[in-house]
């Protein structure tokens, strides 16, 4: 079970969102900032973070959502967080900046969640995979979303690496979702259609998609962190 009002399980449950941010102006009563530990934007090269979209503060909310708040309680709650602002919504994916980002906390994080999709190979593919390899290296736990084309034999880059974990999305049926990409190479699945989390300006919303099965494995990665004698235990095993 997840410790209460442990220390020892604050310090060890550090995770990284690499995401859209994080609404640190107006953000639910679930999500605590005090719990936010560091942040930075690499869309724009600055600290603040603020999500305009909506999707890293729905994923951080299935992550650490408080317990009594009254909207939602999420997987590890007692975690620290680490919001990192790679995309927004005028924005493409830039593999640099996931990579940045990933390579900014390589050595801090616990637990990384890209609940992002990346295909093929974009410029600046290899210096994304490197920073992954830094961060597993340090003993990082990397969970990645396998994308939510529906796609047979294909899911996104990043969870395709050996590094990583990829994470596919069922139904409340425990059945595939249908936008859950499809491959052998799906390590594991979690819930991920009609989401309730954490939304903009204190509000929540409903969300459907891998990346919401991904904030819950992440979740999970963090409290089995605390009974696991080593993290390479959970991402090997």
């Amino acid at each position: 079970s997840t410790p209460s009002n442990s220390s020892a399980a604050s310090d060890v449950y550090k995770r990284q969102v690499i995401d859209t941010g994080l609404d640190t102006c107006d953000p639910p009563v679930d999500i605590d900032k005090k719990r936010v530990v560091y942040q930075y934007n690499y869309v724009e090269e600055r600290t603040f973070v603020f999500d305009d979209t909506g999707h890293g503060t729905h994923c951080t909310g299935l992550i650490m959502g408080g317990l009594d708040n009254g909207g939602i309680a999420g997987v590890a709650p007692e975690c620290k967080i680490m919001p990192i602002r790679v995309i927004d919504r005028h924005s493409g994916l830039d593999s640099f900046n996931v990579a940045e980002g990933v390579q900014d906390v390589a050595d801090k994080a616990d637990v990384i969640c890209i609940a992002l999709q990346l295909y093929g190979s974009p410029p600046h593919t290899q210096t994304l995979h490197n920073a992954i390899k830094d961060a597993y290296s340090n003993g990082a736990i990397i969970v990645a979303a396998v994308g939510n084309k529906g796609a047979d034999n294909r899911i996104s880059t990043i969870a395709e690496w050996d590094e990583t974990i990829a994470v596919g999305a069922i139904d409340k049926n425990f059945k595939h979702c249908d936008f859950s990409n499809h491959y052998d190479g799906i390590d594991v699945v979690a819930p991920g259609e009609n989401i309730y989390s954490t939304d903009l300006f204190g509000t929540y919303k409903y969300r459907s998609g891998t990346s919401m099965a991904t904030a819950y494995v992440a979740g999970v990665a963090a409290c089995l962190l605390y009974t696991s004698p080593s993290p390479r235990d959970l991402s090997t095993s």
